[in-house]
């Protein structure tokens, strides 16, 4: 049978997407600083909060109906924590138009230092990841790189928010309290950071992918790019997760890592029978208990 008919209008479909970025965003790691309770001391350093990164370049490229950046998303908010926003772009969006702001470098920095915590926007850029080029390597801009590291000597209470199509070296992993990381999620990905981080919508994506730790982690990398027009597929098999189960290497993030806001207990594990027979099945039960209200 079809499906029933249905008229969706374009704030209908909105909203959509609004629920899609908020159930695809990924929560990679929280030292407890996640969600905020409000935004009274909290600024927000990085260009993509105010243009963000919100799809991939070329052919895939499309027009939204509303695009809602996070400044936007929070000026909209009845609270009174979102009335005045404190922000430094700090960065250019796309570092290959090769205008490195200094003035505006000084400016996120001092700003970092007079908050309790600092929200940062990074990600690639999209003349990174568009039709028509491959990546040459997994990292980071490097003019975001230095600017976090000068506000790390300022203040450590630093959560990223990360905008990227795939894969990227996470240099800063040690020293953020936090990272959401959000891939590319459309034209609601501003109202989902906003929801995200205030634990109005609580994180539940999981990794479709493993995240390695450099490109030399990478199973093609000692044959990548290959001769000319020709690729080189050698992997065979051992691909994503299984090539770095077999080689037992470390890597950031596993396939299917993903945390939360809830905290989950599990107790009383119970199995169906201690012994199996051929083509015997085993049932086991746990209960579990969530210690919060998430």
């Amino acid at each position: 049978p079809f499906a029933e008919d249905k008229n969706y209008t374009m704030d209908e479909g909105h909203e959509v997407a609004v629920r899609v970025a908020e159930e695809s965003a990924v929560l990679l790691k929280n030292d407890g600083i996640l969600p905020l309770k409000n935004y009274n001391d909290v600024c927000f350093i990085g260009e993509f909060a105010r243009t963000p990164r919100y799809q991939g370049g070329g052919s895939s490229h499309v027009c939204p109906h509303r695009l809602v950046s996070f400044l936007d998303a929070i000026k909209d908010e009845d609270d009174p924590d979102a009335k005045r926003i404190p922000f430094a772009p700090g960065y250019n969006s796309d570092p290959s138009l090769n205008q490195e702001d200094v003035e505006n470098f000084v400016a996120a920095v001092d700003l970092a230092s007079k908050y309790q915590t600092v929200v940062m926007f990074l990600g690639l850029p999209p003349s990174a990841e568009t039709e028509g080029l491959d990546r040459s390597n997994i990292h980071l801009p490097e003019d975001q790189m230095r600017l976090f590291d000068e506000i790390y000597e300022v203040n450590q209470n630093i959560v990223v928010v990360l905008s990227c199509g795939a894969p990227v070296e996470l240099p800063f992993l040690a020293k953020a309290k936090a990272i959401l990381l959000m891939y590319l999620p459309g034209e609601g990905g501003g109202e989902a950071i906003d929801h995200l981080l205030r634990g109005k919508t609580v994180p539940s994506g999981k990794l479709a992918e493993t995240w390695p730790k450099h490109i030399s982690d990478v199973p093609s990398f000692g044959f990548y790019p290959g001769e000319e027009r020709m690729s080189l597929y050698r992997e065979s098999i051992y691909v994503g997760y299984r090539y770095y189960l077999s080689v037992d290497r470390a890597v950031n993030y596993p396939f299917g890592h993903g945390l939360s806001y809830a905290k989950l207990s599990c107790r009383s594990l119970t199995l169906s029978k201690t012994a199996l027979g051929k083509g015997e099945s085993l049932t086991a039960s746990v209960q579990v208990f969530n210690a919060s209200s998430y």
